[in-house]
């Protein structure tokens, strides 16, 4: 089938369930190409080809003196800018979609759907869309993306999810419940292999965090949380990988601390590197939080990587986490901003191996009962072959 996947920037490291399913549906047959504003030049390989249109990020920057003079109108600006970045988006995708004519296309994130809509319907493209995190959590808060959505919403032949808690997030801001499926992430169940915990056991004890440092991060809470960890268990360490605008004043927040011997800050890192760091970790912390603006996560990929290496997780009651969490069998659950819950549980699994291995190879066991890469794949596929109205 000719298959337009449609994305703002291909290759981003932390997003590997978009190259993963770019990839299986290139492997699988499909002839792909990826419309995208920019690829990451230290992203992998890009399946298929590509065309390059320029209608996300790099258009906002091309627009941005227009922006700042109608920003600076007030509300009415706002939305004449809004307006106008739709409109010059929209008219690149148009474009881009009317010269390849694909028989079906697949859709990353609410956002890049409302630009690519004109196009799809005035090539009469069935499409398949996925929302993630913000696309369905911050955004809905504002105006024109609360309208905007809802064509969106009406036009797709499904709307996919990777939690519960998102789905009902829809539901409640216009989509029909029955267009929605409900598709976790799966990683790589072989890169990810169960840790051996004889090894783990002859290495400090290590709590190991891994995410962009933004505000839904927390990682400050994790940093707060193990200075508690580190004053009952002195031989701990912390290790945090992952880059983003928290990056000076989480090391700022270490330093302070007087944790800089204990505390690594690893920055951006590949997925086999954060394959090798989870085998050395005796814990996995992850502090999921709702932005200020009202952005939540999906469904942290990083978590259920952690549980295929058979680390038990220590989160947040924070969006879809709860549904791959299991508090008290796989890990443990706290409250939001909760660090000294945090601090406390971390503290039980780095004093109690035993409770460590037992707990992640629980969070294995549930995982593999729950999510495949290959099935994950072919869901994704049949709904977008059923889309065009042919058989995967």
């Amino acid at each position: 089938m000719k298959l337009a996947y449609i994305l703002g920037t291909y290759g981003v490291i932390s997003e590997t369930f978009i190259q993963d399913l770019a990839s299986g549906l290139n492997a699988a047959g499909d002839e792909l190409t990826i419309i995208c504003d920019s690829i990451n030049p230290d992203g992998p390989a890009v399946p298929g080809t590509t065309a390059l249109v320029g209608f996300g990020k790099s258009l906002m920057q091309r627009l941005r003196w227009p922006r700042i003079a109608l920003r600076a109108i007030g509300p009415r600006g706002d939305r004449l800018n809004e307006h106008l970045c739709h409109r010059v988006a929209s008219g690149r995708l148009s474009s881009a979609l009317s010269q390849l004519r694909p028989e079906a296309a697949y859709v990353d994130y609410g956002f890049n759907a409302i630009h690519a809509l004109p196009g799809l319907r005035a090539g009469r493209i069935p499409f398949v869309v996925h929302f993630h995190g913000i696309d369905a959590s911050a955004m809905l808060h504002e105006g024109y993306y609360q309208e905007a959505i809802l064509p969106v919403f009406h036009a797709a032949y499904r709307v996919i999810v990777p939690s519960q808690h998102l789905r009902r997030r829809l539901v409640v801001a216009g989509c029909p419940p029955e267009k929605i499926r409900i598709i976790p992430y799966a990683p790589d169940l072989k890169r990810f292999s169960p840790g051996d915990w004889e090894a783990r056991r002859r290495l400090p004890p290590t709590v190991l965090s891994v995410g962009r440092l933004v505000e839904k991060k927390c990682p400050q809470a994790v940093i707060r949380a193990f200075a508690l960890v580190h004053g009952a268990v002195p031989e701990a360490r912390l290790v945090m990988i992952g880059d983003g605008p928290l990056m000076p004043s989480c090391r700022k927040l270490v330093a302070d601390m007087g944790l800089a011997e204990v505390v690594e800050l690893r920055g951006r890192q590949p997925v086999d590197q954060v394959a090798a760091a989870m085998q050395d970790a005796w814990a996995f912390a992850q502090h999921s939080v709702t932005a200020g603006n009202g952005d939540q996560e999906g469904l942290p990929v990083a978590i259920l990587e952690a549980c295929a290496r058979a680390l038990p997780v220590v989160a947040t009651l924070h969006s879809g986490i709860p549904e791959e969490v299991v508090d008290g069998e796989t890990g443990f659950l706290v409250q939001e901003y909760d660090f000294e819950g945090m601090a406390e549980r971390l503290i039980r699994l780095l004093r109690d191996s035993d409770l460590a291995e037992r707990l992640g190879r629980a969070g294995r066991s549930h995982l593999e009962a729950r999510s495949h890469p290959e099935q994950r794949l072919i869901t994704v596929r049949q709904l977008i072959h059923a889309a065009a109205g042919g058989a995967a």
